[in-house]
Order: C-alpha cells, then structure tokens, then sequence
C-alpha cells in the first residue's frame, strides 16, 4: 500500500521583484487540485532556479513536517496519522537573498476508511502471511484509524514489527494494546517476548528489558489465574490446571487434572496432562499407575507410552523404559514426544552430541516447542557450545515467555562460564539469571539452589587464589557465607527425594562450612561454636551426596563430596525433571 507520489516543482526564471511560476507532476502527470493520496508517500521537489535554495520547508495543516537543505529535496508524508479528506500541502522554498517562494496545493487524504477496519484489518492478515510486513503494517494502522477498537488489529501491528525488526515501534503496539485490554493475557505475553527481544537486540538496558520481560509473563499468567477462577463446570477445571501448570505448580495442576479425568476416563488429552504434571512434579510413581490403567482401558497413545517409559527411566528401571518406548514407537513411529524424551534421557547419560543432533532434526522438522528449544539449549550448552546455547535460549523464551527452567539453565552455565579463568564474575552474572527466575516463582527450586551454588563458586575462588589477597574477592566470599548461613536452613527441607537437590546441597554446605565466621577479637566460646557450625555443615555435606548417590547410582559414582567446578558437570545433567509438550 506504500504509494510513492513525487512533487516535481518546476520553478520558472524569476526576477528579484517577481513572484516565481509552479510546475507541479505527481507521479510524472500534472497534478490538479483535489488529487488523492493514500499511505505513507514520498514528497519529492525539484526546483529549477539559477539562485541559491538553503532550504525547503513542507507544510501540512501548516505544520511544518520536514525540512531538507539538499537537493532532491524530500519530505515522507505519514498520511494515516492526519484526517481523512482535503488538506493542504505547502511547499516554501527559501533563497539565500532571503526571499521565499511557495506554492500551495490541496491534495484529499483517502485512505478507503469507509470500508470499515474488519476490512483493513483482513487485508493486512493476508499480507502478513504472505510475508508482507510493511503492507501489514500500513493496513494494520488504517484499520485502527477506522474502528480503535479493533485490538486484534493492534497485536497484528506488533507482530509485524517485530517481524521488521523495529522494536521500539513493536513496544509502543503491545504498550497500547495492554492498556486497551488490561485483562488479555495475550496482550501482555506479547510485551514479554518484546521485551526479551529488545534485551537480546541491546535495545535500552539489558538488566531492565529482562526485567519487564519476566513482570510482563508474570502479569499474563495471574490472568490467565485470574480467568479460570471466574469459570464455571468442566471449562474452569480445564482453565484451573491450565493456569497452574503455566505457574509452575504442578501438583496442583496434576489434581485438577485427575479431576478432569475422572469426569471422563476416554479422554485421551486429560490422560496425557495429567501425565505431564506429575512427570513435572516428579511424581513418577503417580505417572507409572496413571499410565498403566490407561493402557488397560484402551485409551493410550504414543504420548501416553512415552511419559511412561520417561516415568520408568527416572526410577532407573531400563528394560521398562525401553518396553513403554517401543509401544510409543508402535503407535506412532514418527513421534517427535519420544524423540525428544530419547533426547532428554541422552543429555542426563552425558550422549550430548547424539541429543544435539536428534534435536536439531526435530526443529528441521518443523517442531517449535518450547520444550525442544529448552532441549536443545541444554545439549548445546552441555558441549559448551554457548553461542548456538544462547540462541536457542531466545527461542525458548520467545515460544513460552515464563519458561522459567531456560533462565535457571542460562544462570547454570554461566557458573560454568566462571571456571574459565579471568572469568570469575560470570558467578555473579549467573546469580542475575537466579533473580529473574525467582521473580517469576519465587518457590523454584532449581533457582533457589543455583543462587546458593553461584555464592558457594565465590567461596571457593577466594580460597583457590588466597595467595592474591584480593579485598573485593574476601569482602564477596566472606559476604556470601553469611548469607548461606541464613538460607540453608530455609531451603534444606524443600525438595527432599530429589538427586539434584541433595547433590547441589551438599557442595553448597561444604563450601559454606569452610570459611570461619567468627570475628577476629571472638571469646574461645564463640570460636567452638564457629567451630561445631563448620564440623556440621561438612558432616551434613557429605550425607546429602551420599543421599544423592543412592537415588541416581549410575550417575553419581561415589559418596564423597566433589569441588564445586567437578561436581558442576554431574549435577548438570540431573538438574530437570523430565518435559514433555502440551499433548
């Protein structure tokens, strides 16, 4: 719809007393008063003078829109912001002997408003899918300019300039469209995945773009709460697990899904959420009976095997796991859920090159879920791939902007990235990521212990390099200690049964009890106790990893407690329950 008009001003020889003649072309036909014009257009003038033009004013309304000092002289005329019908343009030509020529032309802004914004709102739908971004775009905005309430026509608008790559003009839609619909969670999802675009593109401040990122997810996710809370019947049960799954509280989710299933046992979907949040709860045992009883009632797929083979393999039962596999591979021999989930189980066996591929294979094949994205970023990530591990951790937030395990996964490596040296901050930098995964649950605890674990790295470089006596790097460890003090005992009944957790635990403890927190000038009493704090903390180390190590004994060679740079790359590949997508 872009139309490109061009004003060709032919001034005519003019005395120093003389009023100078206009020649006006639009488009390369003289132009007539009344001529319509649509879009944004290109205002070109060509003045043909033997004096001297400092510059060109364009006029509309008698605004001033553009000036240009150099020839051809150019002005882009936004017609969708100015009222529809007649208007004047003015063109004043200003010469260095101080005199002005102007001409003034009545042009009719007609922009077809009176079709109505569905209309518009169509054509600009059927632009963007056929990759016609600034035609969209222009569509987009005249549908607004015929019926504002047309919010689809707003989250169009965004979408279109994300896809052009003007963030900023992307935020301003969503900005507007979340004002309009304060209770669209879709409205607000949008300015999610801008913003993360615009902390990727360093568009303003990284730390604040990620920031509002997360605040934005969140918001979506309360409505989405808020939504299913005012349902009624089957349709607020199905909305209740929803929101409780995209929050992050998946035992809740798998009871509201029990609930939906008992309602109607035949129901395939309901089985396989219902799967899908015990396996993300680590509620493995739940899946296996879950699972069983649908098989024997008939009413399983490959989705259905797939989560029963992932609930056999955590509870390190192979022959099981590969039985359930195959029945998975019977109903569906394409299935991208059991390929992920043989991706998935690859990454925790140390196969990363083999998960790596087989992922890369499902997104060729048009897979686009968040879960392989995740996936794939952690594979890369685990072969210290970090470049291709950053770009699949855009495209997981992208496709699921509260996907909170890719920011605790990205604060995981860069811990990782700290091992290199000169790179110790990385542990701080990481602790960063923890934030932002905290901000979103605040009852993560995959987050919760990678904060303890970047402190703990800070204790442990401080006593590597003690020789240097660096004061910044003491005052840090020694700050971080007594804060290990106080969340420790917070955190140390909260995920009990699982590897991770005590594996990640006890590294943390034995590090906090290596530092001695007592004062210099501290009575004798005040020593032994210091003391009696620190012998506890290495003792209770040594039996979380001993705890650990009987739940995952293939994974987890032996009982004692490693450095946290050696212990990092075991507890790497325990860190995640097992995902599956939406069935």
């Amino acid at each position: 719809m872009r139309n490109w008009i061009v004003l060709t001003l032919l001034a005519c020889s003019f005395t120093a007393f003389g009023q100078p003649k206009f020649t006006i072309k639009i488009s390369g036909n003289e132009a007539k008063s009344g001529a319509s014009i649509s879009g944004i257009v290109n205002v070109e003038a060509l003045i043909d003078t033997d004096d001297l033009i400092t510059g060109v004013e364009f006029r509309v309304v008698g605004e001033v829109r553009g000036i240009d000092a150099s020839t051809p002289y150019e002005f882009e005329w936004d017609t969708i912001a100015d009222k529809e019908g007649s208007t004047d343009l003015v063109i004043v030509a200003k010469f260095q002997n101080g005199q002005q020529a102007r001409h003034t032309m009545n042009l009719n802004i007609d922009n077809q408003v009176g079709l109505g914004g569905q209309a518009h709102l169509d054509r600009a739908n059927e632009f963007f899918r056929n990759g016609q971004t600034a035609r969209a775009v222009l569509s987009a905005r005249i549908a607004l300019k015929a019926d504002e309430s047309l919010n689809a026509a707003r989250t169009l608008l965004a979408q279109s300039y994300i896809r052009e790559g003007k963030l900023r003009e992307a935020l301003a839609a969503a900005d507007a469209l979340a004002m309009r619909a304060s209770e669209s969670s879709e409205a607000f999802a949008l300015k999610s995945r801008i913003h993360y675009r615009r902390a990727r593109a360093n568009v303003g401040e990284f730390a604040e773009e990620m920031a509002m990122g997360v605040d934005a997810a969140v918001r979506a996710m309360e409505i989405r709460t808020k939504m299913a809370s005012s349902a009624n019947g089957a349709e607020a049960l199905a909305l209740q697990a929803d929101a409780a799954y995209v929050r992050g509280d998946y035992e809740q989710a798998a009871n509201v899904f029990a609930q939906l299933s008992d309602g109607d046992p035949r129901n395939v979907r309901h089985i396989n959420r219902w799967l899908q949040a015990n396996l993300r709860a680590a509620k493995y045992r739940e899946a296996i009976v879950i699972a069983t009883n649908a098989e024997n009632r008939g009413t399983a797929d490959d989705y259905t095997f797939v989560a029963l083979g992932l609930a056999h393999a955590m509870q390190n039962r192979t022959n099981e796991a590969a039985s359930a596999f195959a029945k998975a591979r019977q109903k569906n021999a394409d299935s991208h859920h059991l390929k992920r989930a043989q991706a998935f189980l690859d990454i925790r066996d140390g196969k990363h090159a083999a998960a790596r591929n087989a992922l890369i294979a499902l997104q060729n094949d048009s897979d686009n879920s968040a879960e392989t994205a995740f996936l794939l970023m952690w594979a890369h990530a685990s072969m210290r791939e970090y470049d291709r591990a950053n770009e699949q951790f855009w495209r997981t937030l992208d496709l699921d902007p509260l996907y909170v395990d890719a920011l605790v996964l990205r604060g995981f490596e860069s811990i990782g990235e700290s091992a290199r040296p000169g790179d110790e901050q990385f542990a701080e930098t990481a602790r960063s990521y923890f934030a932002l995964a905290l901000k979103a649950r605040p009852n993560h605890g995959q987050a919760q212990l990678g904060d303890l674990f970047a402190m703990a790295m800070a204790i442990h470089y401080w006593l590597r390099d003690i020789a240097a006596d660096d004061p910044d790097q003491k005052e840090l460890a020694y700050k971080h200690a007594r804060e290990m003090q106080t969340r420790i005992p917070q955190l140390i009944n909260s995920h009990r049964g699982q590897a991770w957790f005590h594996f990640g635990m006890g590294i943390v403890m034995e590090q906090a009890g290596k530092l001695r927190l007592a004062s210099s000038n501290a009575s004798d009493a005040e020593l032994r106790q210091d003391d009696a704090r620190r012998d506890k903390l290495s003792r209770d180390a040594e039996r979380e990893v001993g705890i650990a190590q009987q739940i995952e004994k293939d994974r987890i060679p032996a009982a004692s407690v490693p450095a946290p740079i050696r212990g990092l790359e075991t507890l790497w590949r325990l860190l995640f329950p097992p995902m599956m997508s939406n069935p």
